[in-house]
């Protein structure tokens, strides 16, 4: 198993309610821990897992990883561990903490944008911090920061990635990530309620499109868009990206205690790093049974390695099992189906 970037949760508390939320402690009888380790304590939890799996590159992430009051240390202690470290915040606290990031050379920062105006981010957010949000990413363009975006695509914000793309460029942001809003943690229960169709993605699409050849923007799919939903010849210049947990290549998740799992949106433990040594977690069986769900109707497509079946662990969060179909799939299937 190769490991490229190790996805670190430094902790599950975060002040936003998004009702899209995907973290997995969100789903009922989830089974992750959620207590936070003391900053030299996962400073020592890490460096390990960085040396025994060879990660080259750690994405610092939560909940909201700065509202630890350690989070700077906590940063400065992935810096010793890898010389490659970024950031993925919802902007808390961020006004204060930009200055110091930089001196830390952490880079990229990723920001979530939902919409472009006060009003509608607050209540998309469930929190009043579009201001702060927009202060903290001139402050890590003053401090030299490389700046990212990420939109999350669901029924209620679809229509707003042309003016959130609109305010990457003017803050001087040129990456942007397109997140299909997949229903697992909170999103699990009414799935509906956060997966966008498939007509809303390809609209939404379009409009990248047409702004990343218009002005240069790197934009690219965060989760991965089966290509018989959307077909990705019809953007070409959006970068569609597969879904690596079940690959030889995965970017696995460590929790704010240690327990190592396939990614951000699978509540199955393969390890407590507390305790066990990296090698389980390639051994894992939930990662051989992962490697091993197909769901049916994608077995005879030609092209299935190229999209990993989509989200199997949305398939798990709504179904119970990985090998379902993504329940993006089943509804694109359900409303192509003849009436």
């Amino acid at each position: 198993m190769k490991v490229t970037t190790l996805s670190c949760e430094i902790t599950a508390r975060c002040a936003h309610r998004c009702y899209y939320c995907y973290n997995v402690w969100k789903e009922p009888d989830a089974g992750v821990a959620t207590n936070e380790l003391p900053a030299a304590e996962w400073e020592a939890l890490v460096t390990r897992a960085v040396r025994d799996s060879g990660a080259r590159h750690l994405s610092i992430t939560g909940g909201e990883p700065l509202v630890r009051d350690d989070a700077l240390d906590v940063l400065a202690a992935a810096k010793r561990a890898c010389s490659s470290v970024s950031l993925i915040t919802s902007g808390g606290r961020l006004r204060d903490a930009a200055a110091e990031i930089g001196r830390l050379g952490i880079s990229p920062v990723q920001l979530t944008f939902l919409a472009a105006d006060r009003a509608a981010h607050r209540e998309l957010k469930g929190l009043d911090s579009f201001d702060d949000l927009v202060e903290g990413a001139i402050r890590l363009r003053e401090a030299g920061v490389e700046l990212h975006v990420c939109f999350v695509c669901t029924p209620r914000t679809w229509r707003r990635f042309g003016e959130v793309l609109e305010l990457a460029m003017a803050l001087g942001a040129r990456r942007v990530a397109f997140n299909r809003a997949s229903p697992a943690g909170c999103g699990a229960e009414a799935p509906a309620d956060v997966m966008p169709t498939a007509a809303q993605v390809a609209e939404a699409l379009r409009v990248g499109d047409w702004a990343a050849a218009r002005y240069g923007l790197r934009i690219s799919t965060a989760m991965p868009i089966p290509r018989c939903v959307i077909d990705p010849a019809r953007y070409p210049n959006i970068r569609f990206t597969t879904c690596s947990a079940g690959s030889d290549s995965p970017n696995p998740v460590v929790g704010p205690t240690g327990e190592v799992r396939l990614c951000n949106l699978s509540s199955e433990v393969l390890a407590d790093l507390r305790r066990d040594p990296w090698s389980k977690v390639a051994a894992a069986p939930y990662r051989r049974r992962f490697r091993r769900a197909v769901p049916a109707p994608c077995r005879s497509c030609r092209e299935r390695e190229r999209c990993g079946f989509g989200c199997r662990e949305a398939a798990r969060a709504c179904h119970g099992d990985p090998s379902a179909l993504d329940p993006f799939v089943a509804a694109a299937r359900d409303a192509e189906a003849p009436r």
